[in-house]
């Protein structure tokens, strides 16, 4: 059932498939208000893992307001500097329209590094466990690839086994790390690094086993 703002009623998990279909998209200016509805609506899990907005309605929507006219204005240079790369994508289930995630892309610039984009990404709650989360992660790493990046990163929990089983099989590696995320300085963290084209080829690999193929739009 859809709902208002472009969401719907989550997927039973007891009614058939265990996944979802997704295309990952820019976000656009109507995303604004389901995806800072859903993000604020994170549960305590999803909050601890993934954090890098205040959890406040008004701010959330200022700063999605503000990454999506940046794209828009400054889409072209972001394509051709890695130091302002900065996109955000929303995650649409195939079938309904409904959004059920969201991602982000920035530019990393690392001495005697090459370039690379790091990934962020969340999956609304209610659609966890429908491989909505891997979706996102090879939607983002189809863009990646075609704006011509080799590499891409992120950093995961060392105490957040689920995230760490899902990241792993779509490809990244990880690395120790005394990086400490300032909101959460407890926590001990993997450094994760990923081949963009080893991540394409699970992707279409997925596609050939389960027929769900995961679309990355271009605009």
């Amino acid at each position: 059932m859809n709902l208002p703002g472009g969401e719907s009623t989550p997927p039973s998990s007891t009614t058939g498939s265990r996944r979802l279909r997704v295309k990952v998209r820019y976000a656009r200016y109507r995303d604004i208000g389901t995806l800072s509805r859903l993000y604020v609506a994170l549960g305590p899990e999803s909050r601890h893992g993934y954090h890098p907005f205040p959890f406040h309605r008004v701010a959330v929507s200022l700063i999605y307001f503000s990454l999506i006219t940046a794209q828009r204005l400054l889409g072209w240079a972001m394509r051709r500097s890695t130091r302002l790369l900065a996109f955000l994508f929303v995650a649409e289930a195939t079938e309904t329209g409904a959004i059920v995630g969201s991602g982000t892309l920035r530019g990393v610039l690392a001495p005697n590094e090459p370039p690379r984009v790091r990934f962020g990404f969340f999956v609304a709650e209610g659609y966890q466990g429908f491989g909505v989360g891997k979706s996102i992660l090879f939607g983002l790493a189809e863009i990646a690839l075609g704006l011509g990046y080799k590499q891409g990163q992120g950093a995961v929990f060392k105490s957040d086994t689920k995230a760490i089983r899902a990241i792993s099989e779509v490809g990244f590696r990880f690395m120790d790390t005394d990086f400490r995320d300032p909101k959460v300085p407890g926590e001990t963290n993997y450094r994760t690094i990923a081949d963009l084209d080893e991540m394409v080829r699970r992707s279409r690999e997925r596609d050939r086993l389960h027929g769900l193929r995961t679309d990355a739009a271009p605009s």
